[in-house]
């Protein structure tokens, strides 16, 4: 981690813009994942865009029912599968692109990375045969960790992540559960049990695990079972 003290934004708030299922009516569900990020800082406000989706016609489509735009600083993939970042090369002319490592190429091990022109923001390098990056987002309650897939299990992808020194307050996306999957269940009411506030899922959670672990959540979220159209403001 930075031995430095970057700005934490004042507000933090995360739309979800694709995903396996519709929580706003109008919106088309798509297998994938991509949700919208926009940190308030005192000058100025960045947004980011974690995973692009399938296809750049239902993302633009769906941006449009919520009445949002894709003029972004930065987009974050999560992983070299196409209804992850199905459509990232057609804005690559126009933003900051930070790709996933190709699968079998990274053997780094686990680890963050600071994103350079985001002080505090932080790619979560996992040892993923598949290369999966997720992404850390500082709030005043602490870190807020994006996954895109968790494609080998949300306790393989990024348990390690918990047994360090951060304050994480929030998880968000894709876990990779089903409601027959205890192993996983299990390490997510864990973390609920010792801190994390907010647990968010989204893509590759069954309807039934999501509304199983939406009950685990001190944090007040509008969403019973949350999906394309749901919002998280912190």
């Amino acid at each position: 981690m930075s031995e430095k003290n970057p700005e934490v934004p004042r507000e933090v708030s995360l739309k979800v813009l694709v995903d396996d299922i519709p929580s706003v009516e109008g919106v088309v569900p798509a297998h994938g994942l991509s949700i919208l990020v926009e940190a308030s800082l005192d000058r100025e406000k960045k947004r980011i865009l974690f995973d692009t989706g399938p296809s750049k016609k239902i993302l633009e489509y769906n941006v449009g029912v919520l009445g949002e735009h894709t003029r972004v600083d930065i987009i974050v993939g999560s992983i070299h599968l196409s209804h992850h970042i199905g459509c990232i090369d057609e804005y690559a002319e126009r933003t900051i692109i930070l790709r996933p490592p190709l699968p079998l190429r990274y053997k780094d091990g686990a680890r963050l990375e600071e994103i350079r022109f985001l002080p505090g923001f932080y790619l979560v390098k996992t040892s993923s045969p598949w290369g999966e990056q997720g992404l850390l987002i500082p709030t005043e309650k602490g870190y807020i960790l994006l996954a895109g897939c968790s494609v080998h299990g949300f306790k393989e992808t990024f348990g390690w992540l918990f047994s360090s020194n951060l304050r994480i307050f929030g998880v968000v996306g894709g876990l990779g559960v089903s409601s027959r999957d205890m192993y996983n269940l299990g390490f997510l009411k864990r973390l609920s049990k010792k801190g994390v506030e907010l647990i968010f899922p989204l893509h590759s959670v069954s309807l039934e695990a999501r509304r199983k672990l939406m009950k685990l959540n001190r944090f007040p979220v509008d969403f019973e079972v949350p999906g394309g159209g749901s919002e998280i403001s912190i």
